[in-house]
């Protein structure tokens, strides 16, 4: 038997190549993201281009982002305990 490095994605898939695995967990992020902004509700008033800049923003600022999401969890977790 051989032992294969492998790399895991977030929703399960696996890859040979860690740059593929990386793009590809890029991709559910940036297919998230793009989600939440939708419930924005700007309703056509973005460009596709204003959201994707925007996205990108977010997807270069990981720390931050992640401090924030955090943050929004631990507060509607708490408002869900009422």
């Amino acid at each position: 038997m051989r032992q294969i490095e492998a790399y895991q994605c977030y929703d399960g898939q696996i890859f040979s190549d860690e740059s593929k695995a990386k793009a590809h967990d890029e991709d559910l992020l940036g297919q998230e993201l793009d989600g939440l902004l939708k419930l924005f509700g700007f309703g056509g008033k973005l460009t596709r281009n204003d959201e994707w800049r925007g996205l990108m923003n977010l997807m270069q600022n990981r720390k931050e982002l992640r401090k924030s999401v955090d943050l929004i969890a631990a507060i509607l977790a708490h408002g869900d305990e009422e």
